[in-house]
């Protein structure tokens, strides 16, 4: 992503819009945020599955496509050309304000907007790019794709917030790129690529630290359910994912000092650039900013896969499920072990495929045929429910005897790993298994 945004600042090149008059344009904005459905953006930076947001609707076998430079440039153009002659100020300031009606303080806006843009924003296989190998950031026509990468996401934001007056800056991260935003009299560290519903680390006064705090606690962004977002096969995720704090704050991940990027654009120059002014941009060192070059890569056991099920009913309705799983990935050895949360109702979300073995695929909590759906979206981020038990093991299997049950319920199980830097930090969600509904 650096590259490409290095790319994007350097570059002298832009197209122009062709605006009508300022009547013609006032109708059209207005026409736009009359008919503008803001949930909208929500509900299809969600839809993961869409086959619309498939790399394979670009035509190409999968390994044919290049992830960081082929997209759908149809789509893109088509977009810009509908999206012609309307105010993105304008449009971002409406967003703004009703995402932030009511809001309490510049904290609960913070956290609306970081939301909104999580949601909005899908990370894809591929994301916007222009056929002259040029990352798209024009805010709107973002909104409208709904794939972005870590730099467009995070512009969004920023955006958003600059239409309402707050200053921000894109901040430069090893492979990474978040943004950092200026509200009572303080920076405020913002990432709305990594993590998902509006999730951030809080300091304890409850307000959201600087990029030059964070580097102080580095380990306190691992916290945070970092990658948990679906990809377009919303696919079973066995393997061990990367702590985040390694890519914020290990000077071993940064290719370059840290920086800061500020847009200086006036606003007739984002009104004319296709690049939304981002291509008037001032590259700024941070010193403040802590790099650890002792920080080591942490990962996060990956989720376990359920391999076998035996279940049993005694005389009395007991019933008996003898569960076993493979053991979690766990690139750095930490593992600690597994925590089965047992309940009366669905945890709400699924796996489209993966986690079960064939055998037991029909355990599976949503049916076989159970798929991902945009309203799964805030159920992904929270706990399993745990009515019936919870309970830990070192080992990967378990014995469990359940009470019986009325005729048309049923017990449901996941389970998921956790490790020792994990628990040190204070992580409470990791990967989780498959959800299965034990049989009676």
């Amino acid at each position: 992503m650096k590259g490409f945004a290095q790319a994007l600042l350097l570059t002298s090149l832009f197209d122009c819009f062709a605006l009508a008059g300022n009547g013609a344009e006032e109708d059209r904005t207005r026409s736009f945020i009359r008919a503008l459905d803001i949930s909208a953006y929500e509900r299809n930076g969600t839809d993961y599955t869409n086959p619309k947001f498939s790399p394979l609707r670009l035509g190409k076998p999968f390994r044919a496509i290049d992830q960081n430079l082929d997209y759908d440039f149809s789509r893109l153009a088509e977009t810009e050309k509908r999206l012609k002659g309307v105010d993105r100020r304008a449009v971002l300031k409406h967003i703004f304000e009703h995402l932030c009606r009511g809001a309490a303080s510049n904290t609960d806006k913070h956290v609306r907007i970081l939301k909104f843009v999580h949601k909005a924003g899908m990370h894809g296989y591929i994301a916007p790019m222009y056929p002259d190998k040029q990352m798209v950031v024009d805010p709107l026509v973002l909104l409208e794709l709904s794939e972005m990468r870590c730099g467009q996401v995070n512009r969004v934001a920023l955006d958003l917030f600059g239409a309402a007056g707050y200053p921000g800056k894109v901040v430069q991260a090893g492979a990474h790129q978040f943004a950092e935003v200026f509200y009572d009299r303080k920076w405020h560290y913002l990432d709305g690529d990594l993590f998902g519903n509006g999730q951030t680390v809080f300091a304890a006064d409850h307000t959201i630290p600087s990029v030059a705090d964070l580097s102080r606690t580095p380990f306190a962004i691992d916290a945070v359910a970092a990658y948990w977002e679906p990809d377009y096969k919303n696919e079973f995720v066995p393997y061990a994912l990367d702590y985040p704090s390694y890519y914020y704050f290990s000077k071993k991940a940064y290719s370059s000092p840290a920086l800061f990027y500020v847009k200086e654009a006036t606003p007739q120059q984002e009104r004319d650039s296709r690049y939304y002014g981002w291509n008037y941009s001032r590259t700024v060192p941070d010193p403040d900013r802590r790099l650890d070059g002792g920080l080591t890569k942490k990962t996060c056991a990956g989720a376990p896969f359920i391999e076998k099920v035996q279940a049993e009913k005694k005389l009395d309705g007991t019933v008996v499920a003898r569960i076993s799983w493979t053991p979690s990935q766990d690139g750095d050895g930490d593992l600690l072990g597994y925590r089965l949360f047992v309940a009366s109702t669905s945890r709400r979300w699924c796996y489209n495929s993966g986690g079960l073995h064939k055998s037991i695929a029909h355990l599976k909590s949503h049916g076989p045929n159970g798929v991902w759906k945009p309203a799964m979206y805030e159920r992904r981020f929270s706990l399993p429910p745990s009515d019936v038990d919870l309970l830990t093991t070192k080992e990967s299997s378990i014995t469990l005897r359940l009470k019986p049950l009325k005729a048309r319920d049923k017990y449901f199980l996941t389970i998921m790993p956790y490790d020792a830097h994990g628990e040190k930090v204070g992580r409470s969600i990791y990967s989780m298994s498959e959800e299965i509904a034990i049989p009676r």
